[in-house]
């Protein structure tokens, strides 16, 4: 049975980790890495340094300036990494603000604002996301928040998740199998060729696909 959900859909593979985004920042005493300079030297130019800022002030009672005039690297690469602090290590990509458009928007929030402008039928906007199972409660908590703060009952969200049978073999840097603890193969979700199943359940007229 297919997932009939309008005439008009808007398709988004959403289902990306941020952790490969800020691997160069686990870090960030190695200002000789090209790309740990060039993301300390414009850090303040980041959409998330709002929330950056009061993490820093809430966790260590300092501005974020002096943090980081203090070399406090280590500090500052945990506020953006760990649990405690924004946690962007363990995060989906569309859930990292990423966008200043006045305020700060992330990916999510932002093709919802596209949906708007080009995706409506019959007055209703269908938008279905792809999502990681272990990060789905938390995008569905801020779309609904983000959706209601717009006033708009036009706008229907569903999601799916990426089929398990499609994860692929890891490999290291030597082009060994990954292994976890116990022996076990390491399996990674694979990429966004797989979610052509996905896409197949969706029964529409016409369908946007746009990823980030």
């Amino acid at each position: 049975m297919k997932n009939i959900i309008g005439d008009v859909v808007k398709f988004v593979p959403a289902s990306g980790a941020a952790s490969r985004m800020f691997k160069h920042i686990h870090d960030l005493s190695e200002r000789e890495n090209t790309l740990v300079s060039e993301f300390l030297n414009g850090i303040y130019d980041f959409p998330f340094i709002s929330e950056l800022r009061d993490k820093c002030n809430d966790l260590y009672h300092l501005e974020l300036r002096e943090l980081i005039s203090d070399q406090r690297f280590q500090d500052l690469s945990d506020l953006i990494l760990k649990p405690f602090g924004l946690n962007y290590a363990n995060s989906p990509k569309g859930l990292v603000p990423f966008h200043k458009l006045g305020t700060s928007l992330n990916p999510f929030q932002i093709h919802v604002n596209e949906a708007v402008k080009y995706a409506r039928k019959n007055g209703k906007i269908h938008i279905h996301f792809t999502v990681s199972p272990s990060h789905r409660m938390q995008v569905e908590e801020m779309l609904a928040s983000y959706i209601a703060t717009l006033n708009r009952e036009d706008i229907t969200v569903a999601y799916s998740v990426q089929r398990p049978e499609t994860d692929t073999i890891a490999l290291d840097t030597a082009r060994e199998m990954v292994k976890d603890e116990l022996g076990n193969i390491l399996l990674r979700p694979g990429g966004h060729g797989a979610l052509i199943y996905n896409l197949n359940e969706i029964d529409s007229n016409l369908i946007f696909h746009k990823k980030y």
